[in-house]
């Protein structure tokens, strides 16, 4: 019995060299579509990890508007706090945990104003916040 591979030898050498290469050529075909398929899904997965929305207090994205919260408390910028303070009334919970983070930490108040409490309840608060930044107007 002869090896695999001889006996491969024995049956492409039968065939016409067209035809082997196109064989090849297939086959080669077929892994470069596959190597690049690869590459696609890569990016694709890399480009959907970027934000396209930059770092903004007025961005309505939790992953953009947070990291900007942060910095505004940290250098304590009181252009910030109204946009903190309509913050506090926004859909995403997160955002809404760091904009009464800032306000605590730049004015020491809180006005009891809960950021997991439901719309109904933290509207007295937000009203509590709206009456103070009335009274006391940032630069």
């Amino acid at each position: 019995m002869l090896p695999i591979t001889e006996l491969t030898h024995i049956i492409l050498s039968f065939q016409k060299p067209r035809l082997t290469r196109r064989y090849v050529r297939k086959a080669c075909g077929n892994v470069m579509n596959w190597k690049a398929g690869i590459v696609i899904l890569a990016v694709t997965l890399v480009g959907g990890c970027y934000s396209p929305d930059p770092k903004s207090i007025h961005s309505s994205s939790a992953a953009s508007a947070i990291p900007a919260i942060k910095t505004a408390a940290a250098t304590n910028d009181r252009k910030a706090i109204p946009r903190l303070v309509e913050a506090l009334d926004d859909h995403d919970p997160a955002i809404r945990f760091a904009a009464i983070a800032a306000l605590k930490k730049m004015t020491g108040q809180d006005f009891d104003y809960r950021y997991y409490d439901g719309e109904w309840d933290r509207r007295l608060a937000v009203q509590r916040w709206r009456d103070w930044l009335k009274a006391n107007p940032s630069p």
